[in-house]
C-alpha cells in the first residue's frame, strides 16, 4: 500500500508530466529515502504505477459501497473504457 502522501504526489506527477518523465530518483527525494529502499519496497516504476492504479481503484470501490446502482454502472463503464474493453 502507498501511503496518501506519495498517492497525491503520483497522481499529479502522472497526470502532469507521464509516467516517462517520472523517475525513481524524484520519489526516493520526495518519499525522503534510498533508491534501493524504493526498489525493494515497488520494484521498477511501471509498478509503482500499477500499485498506484490499484490504490484508486481500491479507493473508489470504497466509495462506491455505498453509492447508487447508477453510480456501479458510470464506475464500471469508466473503467472498462479507460482498459480498453467496450
Amino acid at each position: 500500500m502507498i501511503c496518501s502522501y506519495l498517492i497525491l504526489f503520483l497522481m499529479g506527477y502522472f497526470a502532469f508530466q507521464g509516467l516517462e518523465a517520472f523517475t525513481i530518483r524524484e520519489l526516493a527525494m520526495r518519499s525522503e529515502v534510498s533508491i534501493p529502499t524504493i526498489h525493494n519496497l515497488f520494484g521498477r516504476k511501471q509498478d509503482i504505477a500499477l500499485d498506484l492504479c490499484e490504490e484508486l481503484v481500491s479507493m473508489l470501490l470504497t466509495y462506491a459501497a455505498d453509492a447508487t446502482p447508477k453510480f456501479h454502472q458510470r464506475l464500471r463503464a469508466k473503467l472498462n473504457e479507460l482498459i480498453g474493453k467496450s
